[in-house]
C-alpha cells in the first residue's frame, strides 16, 4: 500500500503542525525529503470546502482538527504562496519520515506481531516486519 505510507507520514507531520511547540528537524547537514507537490495545511473556518474552492489545490485527506493533506503545484515558493491565501493559516511540505533504529523498549522483544524471530516458540517472520520497514 504505497499510499498508506504517505498518509502516515502526513499524519506524523500533522501532529507537529497541529501541536504548538512540537517541531521536527532534519539532522544537521541533511536536507529533509518531501513528497513533491504535497503539503500539509491548516484551514481557517472555511475548512475543506474553502480549500477545494482554491484553484490548483486538490484535497487528498482530512487529517482532523482543520489539517489537510493537499496536492498543489510544486515549487520553492509554494509554501509561502499557500500561507498567503486567506483560507490557509499554515502550510508545510509533506516530509517523509523514516525510523532508523528499532525501539529500545524492553517489552519490544515480546511483541511478536511487530518483529517475530520465533522468540516465544512461534513461527519466525509471521509479523509486520517492523525492523525492515
Amino acid at each position: 500500500m504505497p499510499g498508506l505510507g504517505r498518509v502516515l507520514a502526513g499524519c506524523a507531520c500533522a501532529v507537529g503542525l497541529a501541536t504548538p511547540g512540537l517541531a521536527w528537524a532534519a539532522p544537521a547537514g541533511v536536507a529533509p525529503e518531501a513528497v513533491p507537490g504535497e503539503f500539509l495545511v491548516r484551514a481557517a473556518g472555511a475548512g475543506r470546502a474553502g480549500l477545494e474552492a482554491r484553484p490548483g489545490v486538490d484535497v487528498l485527506a482530512d487529517l482532523g482538527d482543520g489539517t489537510f493533506l493537499v496536492r498543489s503545484t510544486p515549487g520553492p515558493d509554494r509554501v509561502a504562496a499557500l500561507v498567503a491565501d486567506p483560507v490557509i493559516t499554515s502550510a508545510e511540505p509533506n516530509y517523509l519520515l523514516t525510523i532508523d533504529v528499532l525501539p529500545t523498549d524492553p517489552g519490544f522483544v515480546i511483541q511478536w506481531g511487530l518483529e517475530n524471530s520465533g522468540q516465544t516458540g512461534g513461527t519466525p517472520d509471521a509479523d509486520l516486519d517492523l525492523g525492515a520497514a
